[in-house]
């Protein structure tokens, strides 16, 4: 195989933030098929444990978005410090949080649900702006809202640890 230097490479995908996940998919059981570490060399299971990075970056659409705004725009975000996010937001993920913990603190699993569902629909709705975003090429906008779609997964990860834990 080829010498791969992105994973849209690896899998023969335009670089673009909308992607066809089923034909990524398809592509990606076709190349573990082709070089599962079972059926290849010790040499090839490098290019193996790449498919599989690859594909977890593709499949994720956070994952995918940064890749995205580096591939086209040659931006690449430090996602560690996110100093410059808009006063509004960053009061909004306060009370979610103090919500969050109200509901764990009185083992509310339905308050959690419903906090759950909230998060869901703002990150849904930070998807479908970042299609537009990256149609528009607006790396300007893409650049503030990417760290906004990171709080609200890491929000999403703790709500469902909360609820697991319930």
């Amino acid at each position: 195989m080829y010498e791969v230097t992105n994973p849209f490479e690896m899998f023969d995908i335009a670089i673009g933030y909308t992607i066809d996940k089923n034909e990524l998919k398809s592509k990606f059981l076709a190349l573990q098929k082709e070089y599962h570490p079972d059926n290849i060399s010790s040499q090839d299971v490098i290019l193996s444990s790449n498919i599989n990075s690859s594909y977890e970056i593709l499949s994720d659409d956070f994952k995918r978005a940064v890749l995205v705004l580096e591939l086209q725009s040659g931006i690449k975000l430090d996602m560690t410090y996110q100093t410059n996010l808009p006063t509004e937001f960053l009061i909004e993920q306060l009370e979610l949080h103090e919500e969050l913990e109200f509901a764990t603190q009185a083992h509310d699993s339905a308050k959690l649900e419903v906090l759950e569902l909230r998060v869901i629909h703002e990150i849904n709705k930070i998807k479908h702006s970042l299609i537009d975003l990256f149609l528009q090429n607006d790396c300007a906008k893409i650049c503030m809202i990417i760290p906004i779609f990171s709080y609200y997964e890491k929000l999403l990860e703790n709500i469902n640890d909360k609820i697991l834990n319930i």
